[in-house]
């Protein structure tokens, strides 16, 4: 199961590409880009889901790397969620043809 280390990240300024890669190198860029102008508004994606992420850009950048790190370790598991009748989205549903 792939980590998010192992994952592709992107991070846009509006509707510019400000950088694509790893969520190290991907958060160091938009790091920087803040650092610069504060007033940015930046949304990094997750290339594989398309879902927003989140970073924590305080600190140092040896800082930031050790929380990615830590943090992405674990496993990327899968979602677990149950609809109303208590079955996962990986079960077969309805009789089947």
């Amino acid at each position: 199961m792939p980590n998010a280390l192992s994952r592709e990240y992107s991070a846009f300024q509006a509707q510019r590409l400000l950088h694509s890669g790893s969520i190290v190198d991907v958060a160091r860029v938009v790091k920087e880009r803040l650092g610069a102008n504060p007033e940015s508004q930046i949304l990094v994606f997750d290339d594989s889901t398309g879902r927003v992420v989140d970073l924590d850009l305080r600190g140092s950048d040896a800082e930031l790397v050790a929380r990615l790190s830590a943090s992405s370790a674990a496993p990327i598991a899968k979602s677990g969620a149950r609809n109303a009748l208590g079955a996962t989205a990986e079960a077969p549903r309805g009789r089947g043809r």
